[in-house]
């Protein structure tokens, strides 16, 4: 069996995990990594708000800003050639999820990770606006810990991983929507 713990603390060396899958954090220790997944953002909003609108719809449409990560609409800004004076700064949520209730509304908009907004995008509920797709920068990354009781598993996870998210995108993987 291999153990697999979801936090979103740093990991330390005296953590018991034999996989770890992280955007944000690195392992130090001797470890094998994987690349599983670069992050792409996107601007959101319902379908009667984006419909087959253009970019320009940005300046008077509020978008939602999420303070978990401040780096994702500085990121997609600078991406679409515009600067935070050029829209309309709507609320502030602490995490993506919690403001995809507020951007299904109607009256906003949300740049988000594709990752995180696929599901709703797939089901009809969001529509990404065209032209708005960009990488964050960020990475998803695999780590088996050279210490881990379950080494050969974990590597065979990974490797069974690894050609899955070549042969299907990632964010159908992570939510579930695609068998192995």
């Amino acid at each position: 069996m291999v153990d697999i713990i979801s936090s979103l603390a740093h990991p330390k060396s005296s953590d018991d995990f034999n996989i770890l899958i992280t955007r944000d954090h690195s392992v130090i220790e001797p470890a094998d990594s994987w690349a599983i997944y670069k992050e792409e953002l996107v601007c959101v909003g319902p379908p009667n708000l984006v419909g087959r609108r253009e970019l320009s719809i940005v300046r008077p449409t509020p978008i939602l800003n999420i303070t978990s990560r401040p780096d994702m609409l500085p990121t997609w800004l600078r991406a679409m050639n515009l600067s935070s004076s050029d829209i309309r700064v709507g609320a502030r949520y602490d995490h993506n999820y919690l403001a995809l209730p507020a951007v299904r509304t109607g009256k906003c908009l949300l740049v988000a990770p594709e990752i995180i907004v696929g599901d709703l995008v797939r089901g009809g509920a969001l529509q990404i606006m065209p032209g708005t797709r960009t990488p964050s920068g960020m990475q998803y990354r695999a780590y088996a810990v050279d210490r881990s009781a379950h080494l050969e598993i974990a590597r065979s996870f990974f490797r069974w991983l690894a050609r899955l998210c070549k042969s299907v995108p990632f964010a159908q993987v992570a939510w579930g929507l695609a068998a192995p």
